[in-house]
């Protein structure tokens, strides 16, 4: 949606009512792009590619297509639309457009900002680049081209080019929005003047107040990002990133149940294992462990999938999870198996866990204290001389070492164990 020399061409030879019409459009949505001069059809619709619900966008967009399927802007703006909900389906429509229309600036550089949404960088680059050489002003190219140097650590350049993308066309959602995510990363105090803008111009769209709420999520009081948010899911209710991102805001806050409410929204769109990682702890917070262990289990297996092993088994190659989310779930299922009285799948997963950390803390104080209630108690030891090595200053360690040991009859080593816990808890250490 990027103003450019061609919009001005085409309003030459048209009637005065249909130049008023293209005007008074122009200044509602004051960087509508390929669209401006377009059918009052093809005009509706480049203003649902921004401000409406996904599903919205899909059917009434879909259905001006079907009957323009040979046209460049009919593509171009299907691509737009899918392209703001970082929908894959997009590049396919922008190069079909590109396709229709080799010349155009304008699709190429659309081309360019679908290739970045879609994760290809290279291509991004590429596109935008070719896109400048043509027209050097192309503010959507620029802010492509910007994060394209973002993403390889080029800041002068990306600074630059996002500085002239603002400077040519400062209310267009594009490029604000890739502003925002720019800014943001580099706590610019820009990433907000950004987002104030796409609520000012788009005030039906979903995504310019979920981009908002994104902002000030990291204020010093992140409770102010809460209203937006609710405007963003009242206005598209399965815009699934505002739920997520609600829902952790809310975790944040400590408002675990409305949590949970947000994050079964988005399961209903989105069953991911990042989700169901994140309802799972959640559901831990508010003491439910059975449903927080249904979570773990399901995001475990979807993980393990990948490498055709089962959900019992530790996979540190999983590409699915981050590794400290993949960790954390293993760790929170053991929790919650102790919690719910599964002692045999807990010591199951302490030892898959410690084949592959043999140091970790938590999975060795599970093992040890399970050891000692199936009456292991020299195996028990074995874990707890392990952690006391990892931190001497622990008391509660030396106390079931000691209990472990008087079971054992080894009351020399018990006492002394004993003795040494009191001192910590008398002295710290």
């Amino acid at each position: 949606m990027i103003k450019t020399s061609r919009p001005h061409r085409l309003i030459q030879g048209l009637p005065l009512a249909s130049v008023i019409v293209c005007l008074a459009f122009s200044k509602a949505y004051p960087a509508c792009g390929a669209a401006e001069t377009g059918s009052p059809e093809l005009r509706k619709a480049w203003k649902i590619a921004h401000d409406s619900p996904k599903s919205k966008i899909v059917a009434q967009l879909k259905a001006g297509l079907d009957k323009n399927p040979h046209s460049a802007e009919w593509n171009e703006v299907m691509a737009e639309g899918l392209a703001s909900h970082s929908d894959g389906q997009a590049v396919t429509y922008a190069e079909t457009a590109l396709s229709l229309n080799p010349k155009s600036v304008h699709i190429l550089a659309t081309c360019a900002l679908c290739s970045l949404r879609h994760g290809d960088i290279r291509r991004a680059f590429r596109l935008a680049s070719r896109a400048l050489r043509s027209e050097p002003t192309n503010a959507r190219a620029l802010a492509v081209l910007g994060s394209c140097y973002f993403d390889m650590s080029q800041e002068t350049p990306a600074a630059e080019s996002f500085q002239r993308a603002l400077e040519s066309a400062p209310n267009d959602f594009d490029v604000n929005q890739l502003a925002i995510t720019y800014y943001g990363h580099t706590l610019d105090d820009r990433a907000l003047e950004c987002a104030n803008r796409l609520v000012k111009y788009y005030p039906n769209s979903a995504e310019a107040y979920f981009e908002r709420a994104k902002v000030k999520r990291g204020d010093e009081n992140p409770a102010v990002g809460l209203p937006d948010f609710d405007k963003a899911i009242a206005l598209d209710p399965g815009l699934t990133d505002a739920s997520v991102y609600r829902g952790r805001l809310l975790v944040r806050l400590e408002r675990n149940k409305e949590a949970v409410t947000d994050f079964d929204r988005a399961m209903q769109t989105r069953p991911t294992p990042q989700l169901l990682f994140r309802r799972a702890i959640s559901l831990l917070r508010v003491s439910k462990p059975k449903q927080a262990l249904g979570d773990l289990n399901l995001a475990i297996k979807i993980c393990n999938q990948t490498q055709n092993k089962s959900e019992r088994v530790f996979v540190p190659s999983q590409k699915v999870l981050p590794n400290k989310d993949y960790m954390m779930s293993w760790l929170k299922r053991m929790s919650a198996e102790i919690d719910v009285g599964y002692q045999d799948l807990a010591l199951a997963d302490a030892n898959e866990i410690l084949k592959i950390d043999h140091a970790c803390d938590s999975a060795l104080a599970a093992r040890q204290a399970l050891l000692r209630k199936q009456g292991r108690y020299a195996q028990a030891i074995q874990d707890l001389d392990i952690l006391i090595k990892l931190n001497p200053d622990v008391s509660d360690w030396y106390e079931a070492r000691s209990e472990a040991y008087s079971k054992l009859n080894r009351t020399g080593e018990a006492a002394a164990d004993l003795a040494t816990a009191k001192h910590i808890d008398e002295f710290g250490k």
